[in-house]
């Protein structure tokens, strides 16, 4: 399983979010962040059951195309652009 941990947070892969029968392993894992006081970033996030699963077991941040779609340089700032304005 790919995780790894990063300065202040441990992120899982979709690799972690494809083997869904392993929710236990990645609760075990967002709980472990937790403990040590990191950010828990979880990527290749597809579906809205991922996403809840995620939500349920205390995951701090997701990514993914159910979140947002990739962008080049000009969608981007674009889009940060809109959310200073909000």
């Amino acid at each position: 399983m790919a995780s790894k941990f990063h300065g202040g947070s441990t992120r899982a892969s979709r690799r972690s979010l494809l083997a869904m029968g392993a929710t236990g392993l990645l609760a075990g894992m967002i709980g472990l962040g937790r403990h040590l006081g990191l950010l828990t970033v979880t990527e290749g996030i597809e579906t809205q059951a991922q996403r809840e699963l995620l939500e349920a077991a205390g995951c701090d941040v997701g990514q993914g195309f159910l979140l947002g779609r990739p962008a080049d340089a000009a969608a981007t700032t674009r889009l940060l652009a809109s959310a200073q304005t909000r």
